[in-house]
C-alpha cells in the first residue's frame, strides 16, 4: 500500500512538472520595455603630416607663377581636414608636431620598428590609430584665348591632385591609400584684357580657393569612408536609410551602389588580411539628407539572390574619367 501511495505522488509531481507557469498579462499602462543601447565604441584617432610637393609639381608651379597660392593650400589643407573630419563625429583628431611627423617619415621610409626612436615617443605616436600623408602629385595648368568682337576672351583650367595614405601606427607600416586618389580639376573663363588670369589676381585666387575647399572634402571623407563605409540602418519597402547624414558628403541626386560583404580573404603569400569580398547587389538614389541620417530609394537591383539588410555597406558609384573631363 505505501509503494502505491509514492507511485501516486511521483506521478503527480511529473505531471505537475510538465505544466507550463501560467504567465501574467501584460500591463497595458505599463512603460515598454527599454531597448539595449549599441555599446559605445572608443574612435579612432588620427592626425595629419604637412603636405609635401613633388618635384615636377614644384618646377610646374614655378613656371606658372601659381607656386605661392599651391604653398597655400598645403599650409591650410591640414586644419581644414581636421575640421572636415571632426564635423563628421567618427574620429578624434590631434593636431601634429615634429615628434610625430619623424615617426611617420620613419614608418614612410621603411622603418617599421621605429630602430632607435625614444620609446615615449614611439608610444605616443602608436597612440594614434591611423596618420594620415599627403603629397600633392598631379598638377596641371591649361590656358587658350582667343578674341571675340574685340576683347580678350581667357580660358583656364587648373586640376590639382594628391596622393593620400593611411598608417596604421600600431603595425608600423602603410595601411591603405585613397582610390581613386583625390582630384579636382576646375575652369574659369574671364572676358576681360589684360591676362587677368596669368600671374595671380581674383581670378587665380578664386580658382585656387575652389580647389583647396573642395580637394580637403574629398580627402576627409574619402578617409572617413575608409574606416567607417556608409551602412544601411533602417529599411522601408523600396526606400534604404543610410547613417551618413548631412555634412559627410552626401547629396541629394547621388547614386549609391549596395553591397553584400563576404568572407574574409588574405593575401596568399604574407597571410595578411585583404579585407572582405563585397558583392553589389542593388542601385540606390539619395532623395532626402537629413541631420542624422538620409534616405535612398532604390532603382535597380543587381543581384535576385540576395536581399538587402540592415548592416549592408553603401559606397558612391564611381564616375568614368570620361564623364570628369567632360
Amino acid at each position: 500500500m505505501k509503494s502505491v501511495k509514492i507511485l501516486l505522488a511521483l506521478t503527480a509531481l511529473a505531471v505537475f512538472a510538465g505544466v507550463p507557469a501560467i504567465q501574467a498579462a501584460p500591463d497595458a499602462d505599463a512603460a515598454p520595455a527599454a531597448q539595449a543601447k549599441p555599446e559605445v565604441k572608443m574612435k579612432y584617432k588620427t592626425t595629419i603630416k604637412s603636405p609635401t610637393l613633388t618635384e615636377s609639381v614644384i618646377k610646374l608651379a614655378m613656371k606658372n607663377n601659381t607656386l605661392e597660392a599651391i604653398h597655400h593650400i598645403l599650409d591650410a589643407t591640414p586644419d581644414k581636414i581636421l575640421d572636415i573630419i571632426t564635423a563628421t563625429g567618427k574620429m578624434e583628431v590631434i593636431p601634429c608636431d615634429k615628434d610625430l611627423e619623424t615617426c611617420i617619415n620613419a614608418v614612410e621610409s621603411g622603418d617599421s620598428a621605429l630602430a632607435g626612436a625614444d620609446q615615449a615617443l614611439v608610444a605616443k605616436f602608436r597612440s594614434i590609430n591611423y596618420p594620415i600623408t599627403i603629397k600633392f602629385d598631379d598638377y596641371q595648368d591649361r590656358e587658350r584665348s582667343l578674341k571675340s568682337r574685340g576683347k580678350l576672351i581667357q580660358e583656364r583650367t587648373i586640376r590639382l591632385g594628391a596622393s593620400v595614405k593611411m598608417l596604421d601606427a600600431q603595425k608600423g607600416i602603410v595601411f591603405k591609400a585613397l582610390v581613386p586618389a583625390p582630384k579636382i580639376e576646375k575652369r574659369i573663363v574671364v572676358t576681360e584684357s589684360g591676362g587677368t588670369l596669368n600671374g595671380g589676381g581674383n581670378a587665380t585666387e578664386k580658382i585656387f580657393s575652389v580647389i583647396e575647399n573642395e580637394l580637403c572634402k574629398q580627402i576627409a571623407f574619402g578617409v572617413v569612408e575608409l574606416l567607417y563605409p556608409a551602412r544601411i540602418i533602417d529599411i522601408n519597402k523600396k526606400n534604404i536609410v543610410l547613417d551618413k547624414a548631412k555634412g559627410t558628403g552626401i547629396k541629394k541626386g547621388q547614386v549609391y551602389v549596395i553591397y553584400k560583404r563576404g568572407k574574409e580573404i588574405f593575401d596568399p603569400d604574407t597571410g595578411v588580411s585583404k579585407g572582405f569580398q563585397e558583392n553589389e547587389i542593388a542601385l540606390a538614389k539619395v532623395t532626402r539628407v537629413n541631420p542624422n541620417s538620409s534616405t535612398l530609394k532604390v532603382t535597380e537591383i543587381l543581384d535576385d539572390e540576395e536581399e538587402i539588410s540592415v548592416g549592408d555597406i553603401a559606397r558612391l558609384q564611381e564616375k568614368d574619367e570620361d564623364e570628369d573631363e567632360e
